[in-house]
C-alpha cells in the first residue's frame, strides 16, 4: 500500500515537473526560466544553453548565479539536451541537481575555487567525485535506483552515444546498491 501512495506521488511530481518544463521548452526567448515546487522545495531552472556550455558542462548543472542587483540566486541551469531526457530521468537529474545545494555542494566548491579542470580529471580519469555521487544517491531517496541509472544512460545518450568514464562508474555503483 505505501509503496502503491508513493509510486503515484511520484509519477504525479513527475507530470508536474514535466508539464512546467515543456512549457518552458516551448517559450522562444533565449533564456527562459521557471520556478518548480517539489515536495515544498522551490527551486528555480533556467534553461540557458549559453551559460551551462561556458563552463564545460551538459545537460544540468546547479550553480549560483550572481543577479543585476548584486544578490546571488540558485538556479539549475539546462540546456536543450535536458528536454530529450524522458520525464522520469528528468526528475531524476533535477532531484541530483537539488542534492549540490542541500548538501552544501555548491558552497564548497565555491568555497574551494572548484575549477572546471578539476572537474574533467574526475570524468577523464573515471573516478567519482564524492559530491557526485552523494548526489546521486540523494536523487535515488526520491525516485529510486532504476529511474537514476536510466537518467545516467539517457544522458550518454545524448552525448552521442559516448558513455564517459564517470558515468559508467556512478552506474555501476549505483547497480551495485541495487542488488
Amino acid at each position: 500500500m505505501i509503496v502503491i501512495k508513493k509510486i503515484k506521488n511520484n509519477i504525479k511530481q513527475m507530470f508536474i515537473v514535466s508539464n512546467a518544463l515543456n512549457d518552458m521548452k516551448n517559450n522562444m526567448r533565449p533564456q527562459r526560466l521557471v520556478v518548480l515546487n517539489i515536495r515544498g522545495n522551490y527551486f528555480r531552472v533556467l534553461h540557458d544553453n549559453a551559460l551551462i556550455h561556458s563552463k564545460g558542462l551538459f545537460v544540468a548543472a546547479a550553480m549560483r548565479l550572481l543577479m543585476k542587483d548584486g544578490s546571488t540566486q540558485d538556479h539549475m541551469v539546462v540546456d536543450d539536451s535536458f528536454f530529450k531526457l524522458s520525464a522520469s530521468s528528468q526528475l531524476a537529474v533535477y532531484f541530483h541537481e537539488h542534492a549540490h545545494f542541500v548538501c552544501g555542494h555548491v558552497d564548497r566548491m565555491i568555497s574551494s575555487n572548484f575549477t572546471f579542470l578539476q572537474r574533467a580529471s574526475y570524468a577523464i580519469t573515471g573516478s567519482i567525485h564524492p559530491m557526485e555521487l552523494e548526489a546521486d544517491m540523494y536523487a535515488v531517496r526520491h525516485v529510486g535506483i532504476p529511474a537514476m541509472i536510466q537518467a545516467l544512460y539517457e544522458i550518454s545518450h545524448q552525448m552521442g552515444g559516448i558513455m564517459p568514464n564517470e558515468i559508467k562508474k556512478r552506474i555501476q555503483v549505483l547497480s551495485y546498491k541495487e542488488d
